[in-house]
């Protein structure tokens, strides 16, 4: 049910009494101050835009996944405190079988969605086919990450077996992404596969009301199967899109926690706040950067799209954007995967005379019929930080000749215009649940990626692609993915700029969050709770 009612009494309505003194100036930590958990309380957050929908199937948008999170189940999950480790969610315990082919997971009996009715094995296997082989008509953005899947079937009303087309050691990693939500069969069925405006899961919180422009309100599920949890009362999560807005609000203590706030607001309110707040950091699954629609003329001439990347100073984004707070990469992360300095200077456009690069790029301009440059659209999100690298690219490119118009969109509008392809440039953002080949290249620099923007394609990238999956030798899948990304990485169709350092900052009275390189695998947040105030 959705109710209209004003933003601020929305901010202030049933939150006041339960609010944490950010500003107070209280020296109490979380290593002093109440160790034991409580129950009680509403937690506040931002979102910074509307959700475009509520649909698991489809949506890839943690603005979406921040909703619905608190309010459904996974098979498996990332520890909340330990983010590197999987445990059991919906699953109490599960076995491996021919050689890593097949996991058998027995569930918990007593799970219900919050209509009443009973989770069983059914439910599990109806949500994860649909993901990995959705009907004509719908779109799944976990169609390529299950892709390994043969078959999902249900010996008994609480057992599920998944048999594999091959071993996989990242199958289990896989399941405990944020997305991988586990959907009831008979509301689906009933609704013709389409959850865009409904939630309805099993877990530890349930939508009250969601105003739009306003914000959302989730509320505990007294029926939750885990004893104890959620420990919150309600979660309280407000539409608020100027980060200035969010930092008065955090500041003034409407706001305990500020998800994914910049470098420079976090060193502000540590200065600002002292102990009274905790700022958590971590290097992050997401890379920024331009995605260049190749189905669009002229940029499916190669020669432009590589001029862009020869334009850009991926050092001075760094500085400029992020404030310092990020690190020049490829298409992997930082860690194993990621190719080495020296690998990355042999890609056009990392190499650290920028002014030699940006000759070539109007060498190359000239060269594919624009020796005066020519003129585009950069489509960006109407949000802090978004603006900010449209503004910085609309600089870069000017420095050859392009000369760009940005055309900024409310987020359900861009998002949109993302999923119709409807850009020329487009200034975003791309990020995996999990450090491994498989979940970036599949979702986003292969031929059919359902998440590759740019539709850029080259054979090669897949064939190899195809191939690394089937290495178990860890040094030989490496130098296969190492192939792999240099090829990508001259298509030009995604245009990195940098991986970027995350932050959490919270008040001291919250207990239980933990930064996750990808935030969106710590969404469920049946764990958190709060200190008196």
């Amino acid at each position: 049910m959705v109710y209209k009612i004003d933003r601020r009494d929305f901010l202030l309505s049933g939150v006041a009494a339960g609010l944490i003194g950010v500003a107070a100036g209280t020296s109490d930590t979380r290593a002093t101050k109440a160790p034991v958990p409580r129950s009680g309380g509403v937690l506040t957050g931002k979102l910074s835009g509307d959700p475009s929908s509520f649909d698991v199937v489809s949506s890839t948008s943690s603005l979406t996944l921040s909703v619905i999170a608190p309010c459904y189940n996974s098979l498996v999950m990332f520890d909340s405190e330990a983010p590197d480790r999987v445990i059991g969610d919906l699953a109490r315990n599960w076995r491996e079988e021919n050689g890593g082919r097949r996991y058998v997971f027995n569930l918990i009996e007593t799970a219900r969605f919050h209509d009443g009715v009973s989770l069983t094995s059914e439910d599990v296997k109806y949500s994860f086919d649909i993901m990995r082989a959705p009907p004509e008509g719908k779109t799944s953005a976990r169609k390529d990450l299950l892709e390994v899947i043969e078959a999902v079937s249900t010996p008994t009303e609480h057992t599920v077996v998944f048999d594999l087309k091959r071993a996989s050691p990242s199958f289990l990693s896989t399941l405990a992404i944020g997305w991988m939500l586990v959907m009831p069969k008979h509301v689906m069925e009933a609704r013709g596969n389409d959850l865009k405006e409904t939630v309805i899961g099993s877990g530890p919180f349930r939508l009250k009301n969601y105003t739009r422009g306003v914000g959302v309100e989730l509320v505990r599920n007294e029926s939750y199967h885990q004893p104890g949890r959620p420990y919150l009362d309600a979660i309280k999560l407000f539409v608020v899109p100027d980060p200035a807005t969010v930092y008065a609000n955090f500041t003034a203590g409407r706001l305990f926690f500020w998800d994914n706030i910049e470098g420079s607001d976090a060193r502000r309110i540590q200065s600002e706040l002292g102990d009274a707040v905790v700022v958590q950091k971590a290097i992050g699954l997401s890379t920024e950067g331009i995605s260049i629609n190749t189905k669009k003329s002229p940029w499916s001439d190669k020669r432009l799209r590589q001029a862009v990347s020869l334009a850009l100073s991926r050092e001075e984004a760094v500085r400029v954007i992020l404030g310092g707070d990020g690190v020049v990469g490829g298409l992997m992360p930082p860690g194993q995967w990621a190719l080495s300095d020296q690998e990355l200077l042999t890609v056009p456009g990392y190499g650290r005379d920028t002014e030699a690069n940006r000759a070539e790029a109007r060498r190359l301009l000239a060269e594919a019929g624009f020796p005066q440059g020519l003129s585009a659209t950069i489509t960006a999100r109407k949000a802090g930080i978004h603006e900010a690298r449209a503004v910085f690219v609309q600089d870069q490119l000017s420095r050859i000749g392009v000369k760009t118009r940005i055309d900024l969109q409310e987020s359900a509008a861009y998002f949109d215009n993302v999923e119709a392809r409807n850009f020329e440039l487009l200034t975003d953002g791309l990020g995996a649940g999990i450090n491994d080949p498989d979940a970036f290249f599949g979702d986003f620099h292969t031929c059919h990626g359902t998440r590759n923007q740019s539709a850029a394609c080259d054979p090669a990238v897949d064939e190899i692609y195809n191939e690394q999956r089937l290495l178990a030798d860890p040094g030989s899948r490496r130098e296969q993915v190492k192939r792999m990304e240099l090829a990508a990485l001259n298509q030009f169709g995604w245009i990195g700029l940098y991986w970027k350092t995350r932050f959490l900052g919270m008040s001291s009275k919250v207990h239980g969050m933990v930064l996750h390189p990808q935030p969106d695998n710590a969404r469920r947040l049946q764990d958190v709770w709060l200190s008196e105030a």
